[in-house]
Order: structure tokens, then C-alpha cells, then sequence
């Protein structure tokens, strides 16, 4: 009997605080599980341990679904938008992140690079949820914790799913 092995994608929209991530079966295409993962740490410590509890925790989720491919997405320097962003340090702060769970690839057998601007365009995030709202949270109105919501999609969630549907079908 020849055992196929399971082709699943982690889809990752990182963050310094809470950052949303996706699972899907890559021959069915379906989701399997979406989660927003805040810090399992005092939020008032510092973001180099915040970051690490995010990254254990992508890490324990990749091995409960045996997740063998990552898309994480990149920032990407902003002209005007982004001055408040690199003036506080909060880009170092995401890219330290990003390199935290780029560093997952080891584990993987693939592990996808994409910025914002590479699968969702000059989209914003409420945009982007409310696209995918009916698409996905029809489908998904029982929550990851099992307990029926009418809450919206977590924006960093959304783009989460946003990106993996990406992956998977070519457009959003």
C-alpha cells in the first residue's frame, strides 16, 4: 500500500503583537485551521521574547498538522506611509519576527517569501477581510476553539487565509 504524504501550507501575516496564521490542505485546497497567536509571555516584556513565543507556537502548530510548506509574508519599505513605521522601530521590530519564522524553512520542504504588494496589490487589510469574509467565514462560523461566532474575521487573520488562498489559486 503506498501512503501519500500530506502536502499542508502554513500561510503566515506576522506581527510585533498578534499575528495571523492559516493551514490548509494543499490537494484539497481547504482550510484546516486559522488562529490568531498572541504571546504567551507578559506583553509588558520585550518584543525579542513576544517574538519568540509567536514563533514557538507556529512551530508546535506546524507539527500537530505535519505543515511541510510556509508563505510568510515580507514588509517592504514604504515611501510616505511607512515614516511613522521606521521612525518607532517598528519595522526592525517585524523583520526581527519575520526572520524568527523564516527560520522555520529548516523544517520545511518549502518556505515562500511574498510582500503585501505581491499577492494582495495596494489592498488594504479591512478591504482584503471583507473580501474574504463570505468566502471563507460562511464556511467557518464554528471558531478554531469550537463555539459558534458571528464575530468578523481578525483582519491579521484574513490576510492570513488571503495569502494562502493566494498561494493556492493565484489571485485573491
Amino acid at each position: 500500500m503506498i501512503v501519500k504524504k500530506k502536502e499542508r501550507l502554513m500561510s503566515i501575516d506576522p506581527s510585533i503583537n498578534n499575528l495571523g496564521m492559516a493551514i490548509w490542505d494543499m490537494t484539497t485546497k481547504k482550510l484546516l485551521l486559522w488562529k490568531l497567536v498572541h504571546p504567551k509571555t507578559d506583553m509588558r516584556k520585550n518584543e525579542y521574547e513576544k517574538a519568540l513565543s509567536m514563533s514557538d507556537q507556529l512551530r508546535e502548530w506546524s507539527k500537530i498538522y505535519v505543515v511541510n510548506h510556509t508563505v510568510l509574508e515580507v514588509p517592504e519599505h514604504w515611501a510616505v506611509g511607512g515614516f511613522e513605521a521606521r521612525e518607532t522601530g517598528s519595522i526592525a521590530k517585524l523583520c526581527f519576527v519575520c526572520g524568527l519564522i523564516y527560520s522555520m524553512q529548516y523544517s520545511m520542504e518549502t518556505c515562500e517569501l511574498v510582500s503585501p504588494r505581491g499577492w494582495k496589490g495596494q489592498m488594504p487589510k479591512e478591504v482584503m477581510a471583507n473580501r474574504l469574509q463570505d468566502e471563507y467565514w460562511a464556511k467557518y462560523q464554528i471558531d478554531m476553539n469550537g463555539t459558534a461566532t458571528d464575530k468578523k474575521l481578525n483582519e491579521n487573520v484574513a490576510d492570513a487565509i488571503g495569502i494562502g488562498h493566494y498561494k493556492l489559486f493565484g489571485s485573491v
